[in-house]
């Protein structure tokens, strides 16, 4: 699995500190640093299902986490729906930004609207730098642009990474508009839509669909299936009613790379 390296540590360090005596070979938290996603799973899970109050909650974070970065999708849910509710900020903040990139993953973009906005306020730093910034990326890819620069806008105040930092800039400086078909985290799945829109596209004058590669703060890289670049939403979304009205018209750079 690629790195997520800012959540592992901030995560670790929330978790670590609510741990009771070491037990023999890695913990959870050490496993999911160092990128065990199973036997993190497999340690939280155990953890949680034996724990009760804040150490519960703790250990099914780290669970529903760690099944999340094995695109294990229903114990993410598991995990995570309950902790929504959790008294504890952090806890409930970080559970409802999880569960939102599971929606966004899924290409569920309005549910992940309202998780990534519900956990935003909760966090603090760098976190909720995260949460502001995926709001921003469901948001456009909803077609929701000037609400998604205010969404960046947010995330550019609280952001610490120059990771995050220089992805958020990039989204700000976003100068163009584009039809986007999909996003997603297999390759294969971006180029079997772009195959499959590639007649219709040629058919009403439109460019070839083309598959986009594009970071996200945690590393993972996102594959997007984009039509055309133009130079206003109105010749974008002239595009989309050529399609069908297939996917959304989104911000984007008319730079290359």
């Amino acid at each position: 699995m690629p790195s997520r390296t800012t959540a592992a540590a901030l995560l670790a360090a929330f978790l670590l500190a609510g741990c009771a005596a070491k037990p023999k070979g890695p913990t959870a938290a050490e496993s999911y640093q160092a990128g065990d996603f199973a036997r993190a799973y497999e340690l939280a899970s155990a953890e949680a299902a034996r724990s009760t109050g804040p150490a519960r909650e703790r250990a099914a974070l780290l669970a529903g986490m760690s099944a999340h970065a094995r695109d294990d999708n229903t114990s993410a849910e598991a995990q995570l729906r309950p902790l929504l509710s959790s008294r504890d900020p952090d806890t409930a903040g970080m559970a409802g930004l999880t569960l939102g990139l599971v929606e966004a993953e899924q290409n569920n973009h309005r549910e992940a609207v309202v998780l990534f906005s519900s956990a935003a306020p909760r966090l603090r730093g760098e976190q909720a730098a995260r949460a502001y910034f995926y709001a921003g990326e469901s948001h456009n890819a909803l077609g929701n642009s000037p609400t998604a620069v205010v969404q960046y806008r947010l995330a550019q105040a609280r952001a610490t990474s120059p990771t995050l930092q220089a992805i958020i800039a990039n989204r700000l400086a976003m100068d163009a508009f584009t039809l986007q078909l999909g996003a997603f985290r297999d390759p294969n799945r971006a180029q079997s839509l772009a195959a499959q829109n590639r007649r219709r596209a040629a058919a009403m004058g439109l460019p070839e669909p083309r598959v986009m590669q594009r970071p996200d703060p945690s590393g993972r890289a996102i594959y997007l299936v984009h039509i055309g670049l133009y130079r206003t939403q109105q010749e974008a979304a002239a595009a989309r009613a050529a399609m069908g009205n297939a996917g959304a018209v989104v911000r984007t750079s008319s730079s290359p790379g």
